[in-house]
């Protein structure tokens, strides 16, 4: 009786802990929606603010020297914003976003409360002296460095502080669009990746007290007000629409690209990063005074396309035009977000593809202002593969909801086509070009995440090339080394390994010198790229270890990598992470673990080289102990029955199932989408 007393309270309280966690969360939440809508007045009443400084103020005091004085304006707000940004916080540089995702997947949902101040400054100036860009990606990062200042100053572990980080970038963006729905889903779909009930009703009412709050200051009117009667005349549109999505996805795709290629031209510049902006606001400023719809946020161009009042040759005209002023502001440095420029570009697009499909098909089309909608929904989709945050904010902002069919088919085929024509996002590529990798369910490509230099092991075993093999031996037996490296007068000739010794002593005689066996054709490791591309290289050439050289002295040694340094740094990674709650699963860092299994001469792996067992994600073979002999493996090693197999299986949830695999060859189906630690080649 005793014993199911007990089991029922352990029920209950298994039951209950998301309740108690919300109920713990209630108040934290509450205030970070109260100010995050509050931080959205704000935010929009100072980019409205700066907008009339500079182009109303500022534009008529000195219209004596147009175009001279438009053209300034840009200049002076980077002048301003660039260096604030680089003294105070550079992560507020762009668009805000990838760096909320950022500090959600690798630091535990910490962010400095000094990011919101500076960013909501930065991205107001930059809007309001016409930058091309929009207002999610601040009011994001504004958000979440609220709901993460909240958070610390609580002490609340880092399962919950990222609740907190993810619904304050949520509830900010719902406040500023009016879309408490598609706010939340913006948060659990881009930042969190997680849709558990607590996390949606935490998320979920930290956008709505927002919304709530913002109203009174900002109204709940339509941004889109579209013409009476749009809906779909007939099935025979869906077709059309696939064919927008298609075009929404090579929009979305090629945009990113350009934004991050046109990032890398500035980069490269030999200029002050805090000045770069200003570099890109001159050519802005030119773009502008040549044609200015394409400056600031531009919903009241939108709506003109909502109204057929743009014909084909004008949405041309500024779909190129937003495309080169956002790439330009971004790309320079800038701060602000992207989701209102690629609905500007979606809206040109939709309403240039409704037009031409009214001409050619009268009798089928409907309102072109249902394809400008709808492609303004698939652009963002396409580029932020975020399809259901498209749909619901387009819906949310219109308050239209008959186009609902369309909308979800064109998005769609928007995501999966963009998906197929590149692997990153607009906000994830971001991160994975500075070596961060977010996975499906936000778990972190770690590899990526060490440089060489971390695993590198520095205290390398050295020989003269005129040293005997007998001194060579000699030598890996007292420092315990499979290889030792050849070098003379402080430079590296090359490489001889345990394996090269023992093929070579073979009926020899004991004057032979280590020259002679020297491998000099070397593979070699540099110390500040990532430990992916290094492992990629040993498992191509089918080698164990890569002397790391700087890339400017290819003859100086700075190390050696092997394979159980990789090892040894990867445990030690996982370890300094933010440990992730046994609740979330989903979230899971991809941890793994070492498996050691006897090969039996009925495993399909016996009597084969590793370099052509095909073995999958996620398994990396270690150590194969023979008899007394343990061997690092490589290529050319042949596994055989008996052998004791040391792996190390990545996730660890796929140990059973690697070793069945190892056993008997049945398929291993629980290796990462990506090759995080690609068996031995």
């Amino acid at each position: 009786m005793e014993a199911s007393s007990t089991r029922a309270e352990r029920l209950r309280a298994r039951i209950s802990e998301p309740t108690h966690e919300f109920v713990r969360l209630f108040l934290p939440v509450t205030l970070i929606g109260v100010g995050a809508g509050l931080g959205a007045v704000v935010f929009r009443k100072l980019i409205s603010f700066f907008t009339t400084v500079f182009f109303t103020d500022y534009a008529s005091w000195t219209h004596a020297i147009y175009p001279f004085n438009i053209i300034s304006i840009p200049v002076i707000g980077a002048l301003l914003f660039g260096p604030m940004i680089w003294r105070w916080a550079r992560e507020a540089r762009g668009h805000g976003v990838p760096e909320v995702m950022e500090a959600v997947a690798l630091r535990g949902g910490k962010i400095r409360p000094v990011v919101a101040v500076v960013k909501s400054l930065a991205s107001s100036i930059n809007i309001g002296s016409g930058g091309s860009i929009g207002r999610e990606g601040p009011i994001a990062q504004i958000g979440s460095a609220l709901g993460s200042s909240v958070g610390q100053v609580l002490k609340l572990p880092p399962r919950l502080l990222r609740l907190l980080v993810t619904a304050g970038a949520a509830a900010g963006i719902a406040a500023t669009f009016n879309a408490p729905i598609a706010g939340a889903l913006f948060g659990l779909e881009v930042i969190l990746r997680d849709f558990t009930p607590l996390s949606f009703a935490v998320v979920g009412l930290a956008s709505v007290l927002a919304d709530l709050v913002a109203i009174p200051f900002l109204g709940s009117k339509a941004f889109f007000v579209l013409p009476a009667g749009v809906g779909l005349r007939s099935p025979y549109e869906l077709i059309i629409f696939v064919v927008l999505g298609l075009l929404a996805a090579i929009v979305g795709t090629y945009f990113t690209q350009a934004l991050y290629w046109l990032e890398d031209v500035f980069n490269g510049w030999k200029l002050h990063e805090a000045l770069r902006p200003a570099a890109g606001a001159i050519l802005l400023g030119i773009l502008i005074v040549l044609l200015p719809p394409v400056r600031g946020l531009g919903y009241n161009i939108m709506a003109l396309v909502f109204d057929g009042r743009l014909g084909l040759g004008i949405l041309l005209l500024f779909f190129v035009g937003k495309f080169l002023a956002t790439t330009l502001t971004l790309g320079s440095g800038g701060s602000g977000g992207i989701f209102t420029p690629t609905l500007y570009m979606g809206t040109m697009l939709g309403g240039l593809v409704g037009l031409v499909s009214a001409h050619l098909f009268p009798g089928v089309v409907g309102n072109s202002a249902g394809y400008a909608l709808i492609g303004a929904a698939a652009v963002f989709a396409a580029a932020a593969r975020a399809p259901i945050t498209a749909v619901l904010i387009v819906m949310e902002m219109s308050q239209n909801y008959v186009l609902a069919i369309p909308l979800i088919l064109t998005t769609l085929v928007a995501t999966r086509t963009s998906e197929f024509m590149m692997q990153d996002s607009i906000y994830t590529m971001k991160l994975t070009r500075r070596g961060v990798r977010i996975l499906q369910q936000t778990a972190v490509d770690v590899l990526s995440q060490v440089k060489v230099s971390e695993a590198m092991l520095t205290d390398v075993a050295k020989i003269s090339p005129d040293a005997t093999l007998v001194e060579a031996t000699h030598l890996m037996s007292r420092e315990r080394r499979q290889s030792l490296l050849v070098v003379q007068d402080g430079e590296l000739q090359g490489i001889i390994t345990i394996a090269d010794l023992e093929h070579s002593q073979e009926g020899t005689d004991q004057a032979q010198t280590v020259k002679e066996i020297t491998v000099r054709d070397l593979l070699v490791a540099y110390p500040e790229e990532e430990l992916r591309e290094a492992v990629r290289r040993m498992n191509r050439a089918g080698v164990g270890q890569l002397p790391v050289v700087p890339p400017d002295a290819p003859h100086h040694v700075l190390g050696l990598l092997r394979r159980v340094d990789v090892i040894s740094a990867l445990e030690s990674k996982l370890g300094t992470m933010p440990p992730p709650d046994q609740a979330e699963a989903p979230r899971r860092v991809r941890a793994g673990a070492f498996i050691q299994v006897t090969l039996p001469a009925t495993s399909p792996h016996a009597y084969h080289q590793l370099r052509d067992l095909k073995f999958p994600p996620g398994l990396l073979v270690v150590v194969v102990n023979r008899g007394r002999h343990t061997i690092v493996p490589k290529g050319d090693t042949e596994l055989l029955p008996d052998d004791e197999v040391m792996v190390y299986v990545m996730p660890k949830e796929g140990a059973d199932e690697a070793r069945e695999f190892i056993l008997s060859g049945k398929p291993y189906r629980k290796g990462p989408q990506e090759e995080l630690a690609h068996p031995v080649a």
